[in-house]
């Protein structure tokens, strides 16, 4: 004999659960996670159409063609990995008592973030009309030299700084609806400023 409409309903969702089920995740860390995720996917997907273009380019190319090739099998499966963690994390159910790891995600990104930012700053810069030799600046046709101005220590206390304040503030799981956007919006500034000066460079 057929079983009811209904027990057949309960049987076809049964068999429709991921088995082992999925862990349950807290309201904090899914919201953490999903903004990681889909932050890494979206530069990913930026950083690999350009590491594609730059690897299939020929003639007078941007960037080295096998640099580009490195960094397209680099970034391709870790894009693909971040996209396929959106899909695993939506379908974890969410509880009070699920996991907060999650959240050291957004620390994360926004660490990088600051680090991707940071690295686009010089190392030695010029004054107006100075042009840099070695440590050295110098005006066109007079003899006249001065050390140019260094922004290594900046670039380290901005890294510091970014690492510092991802894993305390920006991690911290009651402030996780007020920072999930900060975290998101330095990723892909800073990653997108690293990706504007190096791959897609003029």
């Amino acid at each position: 004999m057929p079983d009811p409409p209904d027990a057949q309903t309960r049987s076809k969702q049964r068999r429709a659960q991921p088995w082992p089920p999925p862990a349950a995740i807290s309201g904090p860390a899914r919201v953490a996670a999903l903004t990681t995720t889909i932050a890494i996917g979206v530069s990913g997907a930026a950083y690999s159409f350009a590491a594609i273009r730059g690897a299939m380019c020929v003639g007078l190319c941007v960037v080295n063609r096998g640099l580009a090739g490195l960094i397209m099998l680099a970034v391709v499966p870790a894009t693909l990995a971040a996209l396929a963690s959106v899909r695993s994390v939506w379908r974890r159910p969410v509880g009070p008592a699920g996991g907060s790891g999650w959240r050291f995600g957004l620390g994360a990104i926004f660490a990088v973030g600051v680090w991707a930012a940071a690295s686009r700053i010089p190392d030695l810069t010029c004054p107006h009309g100075y042009e840099l030799g070695g440590e050295l600046c110098a005006r066109v046709g007079v003899a006249a030299r001065l050390a140019a101005s260094r922004w290594i220590l900046l670039k380290d206390a901005l890294t510091g700084v970014g690492i510092i304040v991802g894993f305390t503030v920006i991690a911290a799981r009651r402030l996780t609806r007020y920072t999930w956007p900060v975290a998101a919006l330095v990723w892909l500034v800073g990653t997108g400023l690293l990706l504007a000066t190096t791959l897609l460079r003029a």
